[in-house]
C-alpha cells in the first residue's frame, strides 16, 4: 500500500509540473521560453534520471533476465534521449534540474527495500505508469507547446516512450 501512495504521489507531481521549482533541483529555467516549455524541460529530465536510476537498479538487483533486458534497453534510450534533451536545453538556454524532486527520489528509494520478484513486480509497475505520466505530458508539450524545436523534440520521443510502456505492460504481466 505503501509503495501504491508513493508512486501515485509521484506520478500526480510528474503532471502537475513537481512542487520543487527548476531551481531547487538544480537546473534554471530560460524567462524567454513559455512556462509550459520551461516545465517540460524540468518533467523529462526527472522522468528519464528515474528510469535511468530504477532500471539500473534493475540491472544490480534482479535475477530475472526479462528484467535485465528491459533495464537495459531503458538505460539505452534515455540516455540517448538525456543527450538529446541536455543539447536542446542548451541551444535554448535553460539549464535542467541536476537532481530528481523529492517525489521521484521516494519512488526510487522505494525500490530499494525490495528483493527478488517483489523487486521485479513493483519495478515493471513503476514502469508502467511512469510511462503512462510521461506520455501524456509529452504529448501535451507536442501538441500544446509554445516553442517550435521543444514541440519537435518532445514528438519525436513519444515514439520511443509508447514503445516503452508498450514493453513495460508485458513486462509487468509476465510477472504478475
Amino acid at each position: 500500500m505503501q509503495y501504491r501512495s508513493l508512486c501515485v504521489a509521484g506520478l500526480v507531481c510528474l503532471m502537475m509540473g513537481c512542487t520543487q521549482s527548476m531551481e531547487e533541483l538544480g537546473g534554471r529555467p530560460n524567462p524567454a521560453l513559455a512556462d509550459r516549455d520551461n516545465d517540460w524541460f524540468k518533467m523529462i529530465t526527472i522522468a528519464n534520471e528515474t528510469e535511468i536510476q530504477t532500471s539500473r537498479m534493475a540491472l544490480a538487483q534482479s535475477q530475472n533476465e526479462s528484467v535485465k533486458t528491459f533495464a537495459r534497453e531503458m538505460i539505452d534510450d534515455h540516455l540517448a534521449a538525456e543527450q538529446k534533451v541536455n543539447s536542446l536545453a542548451a541551444d535554448s538556454d535553460v539549464s535542467v534540474p541536476t537532481k530528481l524532486d523529492e517525489q521521484h527520489q521516494k519512488l526510487v528509494d522505494s525500490l530499494r527495500g525490495k528483493s527478488g520478484p517483489e523487486f521485479d513486480r513493483a519495478y515493471a509497475k513503476l514502469q508502467v505508469d511512469a510511462h503512462k505520466e510521461t506520455i501524456d505530458a509529452d504529448q501535451d508539450e507536442a501538441n500544446n507547446g509554445n516553442n517550435p524545436q521543444v514541440k519537435a523534440l518532445a514528438g519525436e520521443l513519444l515514439s520511443k516512450l509508447q514503445h516503452h510502456l508498450t514493453m513495460a505492460q508485458s513486462l509487468r504481466n509476465e510477472l504478475m
